[in-house]
């Protein structure tokens, strides 16, 4: 089915968005460090204000969600939502390596850091639910255990990407080469990830436009019936509501 589909786009989405997020958590902070010199006091302004972003957004998020969720689907809304951060890191990462200070590498990163609040508000956090209500629990721990896997890897994939011997002539300039590969790493997941939904989309649209669980708010208010099939091809009561997908 449609859904079945779209897990395993989800799940796919899952590992490299921990494995971007972990790039950003464990990787920057040596980034800044070893090419631009920052200290441990620079590199909690990070932190600081990595969080308020990520908080700022997911708030925003959180508000636009009822309102888009009158308008289209459950499913293109979770999708508007993956892609449009996945754009902004795009930009993010190919500009990073870029930026000679230390205050605008900082600015980006935490740009970068704000875009995770889509995440939390109605993106691949919350789609467990929306995916299918009754084993939202089974398809969080398939999510997380995709993600756990990126960020089990990134760290690895980091450490072999980067390290290099001191002794070596021009090490500093090798060594800004390696990072800037690694960070041109995670701009290149964003593109494909990207790539891969649009290219789910295009192969199922057929069934996305007939599928009656794309319904939007609007037609439930309409009085049309509804029906949301599951993973597990079951489904739920067919009823007259004023949600969007059950």
């Amino acid at each position: 089915s449609l859904l079945d589909f779209m897990f395993g786009i989800f799940a796919f989405f899952a590992f490299f968005d921990v494995f971007q997020l972990f790039a950003l958590l464990t990787g920057t902070p040596f980034y800044l460090n070893e090419i631009l010199g920052a200290s441990a006091t620079d590199l909690s302004y990070i932190q600081l204000g990595g969080g308020l972003g990520c908080s700022i957004t997911t708030g925003v998020f959180m508000v636009l969600l009822p309102i888009v969720d009158r308008k289209i689907s459950w499913l293109t809304r979770s999708i508007a939502f993956l892609i449009l951060p996945q754009l902004i890191r795009i930009v993010g990462y190919f500009l990073l390596p870029h930026l000679p200070t230390l205050p605008g590498a900082i600015a980006m990163i935490v740009l970068i850091w704000a875009t995770w609040g889509t995440a939390f508000s109605g993106s691949i956090v919350t789609i467990n639910y929306e995916i299918d209500p009754v084993n939202s629990s089974i398809i969080l721990g398939l999510f997380n255990g995709c993600g756990t896997l990126g960020g089990f890897l990134c760290p690895l994939v980091r450490a072999w990407m980067t390290t290099i011997e001191q002794q070596l002539p021009e090490y500093q300039t090798l060594l800004k080469k390696r990072w800037s590969y690694f960070i041109y790493l995670n701009g290149g997941a964003s593109i494909i990830l990207i790539a891969v939904i649009f290219v789910a989309v295009a192969l199922r649209r057929n069934e996305w436009i007939k599928d009656p669980s794309m319904a939007t708010e609007q037609d439930a208010k309409q009085g049309k019936r509804l029906r949301h099939d599951t993973i597990g091809n079951k489904s739920l009561e067919n009823f007259d509501g004023a949600t969007n997908h059950y």
